[in-house]
């Protein structure tokens, strides 16, 4: 016995083979403990496998706790916090809304004897609403010296109170120049 513990289970392994092409080799006991070692061998790689799944996710919970304790560190109540109020930004229905109405607009209506593409549209009706709102568009010199542009608030940063009534503007303009709507009001002028 003293011969097969010093054998490492890799000699040990190619020492049983040979001794099993022997002729006349048939040892039941052998056998049975040949059937053990391989079923040793497949549940220590299943073990380590396991130990190596066990190591990898041990990682990731540490990162993820690490990931919570800096995000609740930057939220500690005893540092400076500023916490601001403001009113929504415009709605995707009121954005649809708006660009529908400007598209149809678009299409049937002439502004100096021309017709022009949706993005002019939005600029020259968001401009003439500010001023029929008491707001102003900023008009400033060009930088490269020809002329003027005008400078007025994007409606992507509108609140939904504000938006709302730019569509109802829209609305109004096109009613005016007997615009005929293509887009159903869902909302029932509620924007």
């Amino acid at each position: 016995m003293t011969y097969v513990r010093e054998q490492s289970s890799t000699e040990l392994a190619v020492h049983m083979r040979s001794l099993q092409k022997m002729p006349g080799w048939h040892d039941p006991l052998a056998d049975r403990l040949w059937q053990e070692v391989e079923a040793l061998k497949a549940e220590v790689a299943g073990l380590r496998t396991g130990y190596e799944a066990y190591e990898r996710v041990k990682a990731e919970l540490k990162a993820e706790v690490e990931k919570l304790r800096k995000e609740r560190d930057a939220c500690h109540i005893t540092k400076p916090k500023k916490l601001a109020i403001t009113e929504v930004d415009r709605s995707a229905e009121q954005n649809k809304a708006l660009h529908a109405a400007l598209a149809d607009i678009a299409a049937q209506v002439e502004h100096a004897g021309k017709k022009w593409d949706v993005l002019i549209w939005k600029r020259l009706l968001t401009a003439a609403w500010l001023r029929e709102s008491g707001d102003q568009p900023q008009m400033i010199p060009a930088v490269d010296g020809n002329g003027f542009d005008v400078i007025y608030e994007r409606t992507s940063k509108l609140t939904v109170k504000q938006c709302g009534e730019l569509i109802e503007w829209v609305h109004a303009f096109g009613a005016e120049h007997q615009v005929r709507w293509t887009q159903k009001d869902n909302w029932g002028g509620r924007y």
